[in-house]
């Protein structure tokens, strides 16, 4: 490994020349730098309304915006980011949002009864969010972490699914 002749210093007395002074500098600017750049996670959790069961490989589509949502209507809203993905077996998934932090990020899923929500990720990562199954209320509290959406619903079973399709 070759290092810069600046970074040697020629003096055993421990002087400081200046271009020490300047990459210990310049180092505490990159290390302040990077933290601002640190990116935001949130965390969304399924949940079965009868048992608060995780809900395994749930096909999800996440979207994040800024504007209003208009129906048909797309000049209103820029989208930031789309993604589809499936939850994992403890029926989470991560969301890394970029900086600068998006106004509305929704969350939708054609495999539950209550498929689409609409968040403001500023509030959930203050708080965290909990979004109950309207039919039915839980047994015990759910509580979301700061950082954590938790949806608790129904998972369209096979049956759903046909009565759906048909007339």
């Amino acid at each position: 490994m070759v290092i810069p002749r600046f970074l040697v210093t020629s003096k055993l007395s421990g002087d400081w020349s200046p271009h020490w002074v300047l990459a210990v500098m310049v180092a505490f600017a990159l290390s302040a730098a990077a933290q601002s750049f640190k990116s935001q996670f949130i965390t969304v959790r399924f949940l079965d309304y009868k048992s608060a069961q995780p809900i395994a490989k749930l096909n999800v589509m996440i979207e994040a915006y800024n504007g209003e949502w208009s129906r048909g209507r797309t000049a209103d809203r820029t989208i930031i980011f789309s993604m589809s993905t499936k939850t994992s077996k403890d029926g989470t998934l991560v969301v890394n949002l970029p900086l600068p932090i998006p106004q509305h990020l929704r969350v939708s899923s054609s495999d539950i009864f209550q498929n689409v929500r609409d968040f403001c990720p500023d509030d959930v990562l203050k708080s965290g969010v909990v979004v109950l199954y309207q039919k039915h209320k839980p047994r015990s509290p759910i509580v979301a972490k700061p950082g954590e959406i938790v949806i608790v619903n129904r998972r369209i079973g096979p049956l759903d699914r046909m009565r759906q399709e048909l007339p």
